[in-house]
């Protein structure tokens, strides 16, 4: 409980931290609602989240070991005869 109030008193917006501190004001006696929370708080947050986490995340990771990372090369597929008229066996009537 203490480093969720901490990471809040930094400033930091959270979707984990929020979902502890907004439902923790309706049971001090907030004027909000369930609604107000979702709309106006939670899914801003985790739309900044994940947005958040996808650019600072994985854009830095994909720019910083795209080029430095081991190069894969696809098997050459073996090269196979295409089959030859006499090949294919006649329809028996």
């Amino acid at each position: 409980m203490g480093a969720v109030l901490v990471f809040f008193y930094m400033g930091f917006e959270h979707s984990i931290v929020n979902m502890y501190l907004f439902p923790s004001g309706l049971m001090l006696g907030r004027n909000f609602s369930i609604a107000d929370h979702f709309i106006w708080n939670e899914i801003p947050t985790v739309v900044g989240n994940l947005v958040g986490g996808l650019t600072f995340v994985g854009l830095t990771l994909y720019t910083t070991h795209a080029r430095t990372g081991a190069t894969r090369h696809r098997p050459a597929a073996p090269a196979t005869p295409a089959p030859v008229a006499e090949d294919v066996p006649a329809l028996v009537q």
